[in-house]
């Protein structure tokens, strides 16, 4: 695979890079059309943004996630996303000396499969679908299980494949208590044992071939303004 560079991506109007060492363990992130305003973000979170991907599907040193940066940028408000996304790419290649390349690899993950008392799921009457997810539900409107797979690859962070062989679509209601977390009044399981019992459905550990960004190169301290 090809080192990726941002080429003529098109650049902010004015950019501001700073490395944080506060040691405060909280990011900031205020963005608006023709803003970004990210304070005390791990190099790792601006390379999932700028690339559009998800977290697991980057590839790089561990200090991605402990060193934090501030970035503040301007461009115009009518820019579409990927333009600032073309943005981003050329700032972190011009600052970062950033140098990545796709490639495909091996990875461990996860399928959706049925239980053995079989699925729990509720055909679905909504006319539109609908879905969000937050730390401890899962909540989803005429959904397809290839949906229901994907909402659920974005709680446990990895990809999760659709191998239920199911080919309705279901209303969903997943509630369950976040790991490390207590739950005052035990009513809530573990998020595996939450979908054996809600959804009569069972995430099995496996491994399959996924597209990765590999990062080859990144300074740890950024060209600054």
């Amino acid at each position: 695979a090809r080192p990726q560079s941002a080429g003529s991506a098109p650049s902010f109007d004015v950019a501001s890079v700073k490395a944080n060492h506060s040691g405060d363990g909280t990011a900031r992130t205020h963005n608006v059309p023709g803003q970004i305003r990210m304070e005390n973000v791990p190099l790792r979170n601006y390379i999932v943004m700028a690339y559009g991907i998800a977290d697991y599907e980057l590839q790089g040193p561990d200090w991605l996630r402990s060193e934090r940066y501030d970035i503040a940028a301007n461009t115009s408000p009518d820019v579409s996303g990927d333009a600032v996304e073309r943005m981003m790419q050329a700032l972190l290649t011009e600052r970062f000396h950033l140098v990545v390349h796709r490639e495909e690899k091996v990875i461990s993950t996860y399928a959706l499969v049925v239980g053995k008392s079989g699925p729990k799921l509720h055909e679905s009457e909504a006319a539109t679908s609908t879905g969000g997810t937050s730390k401890s539900h899962l909540s989803a409107k005429r959904a397809t299980p290839s949906k229901i797979a994907e909402m659920l690859g974005r709680v446990v962070g990895a990809p999760v494949a659709d191998r239920t062989g199911l080919t309705g679509v279901y209303d969903v209601e997943l509630s369950w208590t976040p790991d490390g977390a207590k739950d005052a009044d035990g009513s809530e399981p573990s998020l595996f044992t939450a979908i054996q019992e809600q959804l009569g459905l069972k995430l099995e550990v496996t491994r399959m071939p996924a597209a990765v960004l590999v990062v080859d190169h990144a300074d740890k301290v950024p060209t600054e303004n």
